[in-house]
C-alpha cells in the first residue's frame, strides 16, 4: 500500500484506509487474487487424468516422519479446498 498512497496524492499524514485506496484504484485484493487462482487450479485439477503428474502430486504423503515442531502447512490443507 506504500506505492499506491501516493498515486491518489495522499502523503503518509493524511491516513486513508487500504480499502478505501484498493478501491479508488479498482484493485484486488491481494489475498482474494491467490484464493481465486487457488480455486481455479484445483478446479483444472479435478478436470485432468488421474496418471498425469499434478493430480497425484495434490495427493501424495510422504512416507518420513515430520520434524520436531508445529507441522508445515500443505497447499491442501486450505479452508478453501474442497476434495
Amino acid at each position: 500500500m506504500r506505492f499506491l498512497r501516493p498515486l491518489l496524492g495522499f502523503k503518509i499524514l493524511n491516513w486513508q484506509g487500504n480499502s478505501n485506496i484498493q478501491n479508488r484504484l479498482k484493485i484486488e485484493n491481494t489475498v482474494e487474487c491467490f484464493k481465486t487462482y487457488n480455486r481455479n487450479w484445483l478446479d483444472h485439477l479435478k478436470l485432468i487424468d488421474r496418471v498425469r503428474l499434478p493430480r497425484p502430486v495434490l495427493h501424495f504423503v510422504p512416507k518420513l516422519g515430520r520434524d520436531i515442531g508445529q507441522p508445515r502447512e500443505r497447499w491442501k490443507d486450505q479452508e478453501f479446498l474442497e476434495l
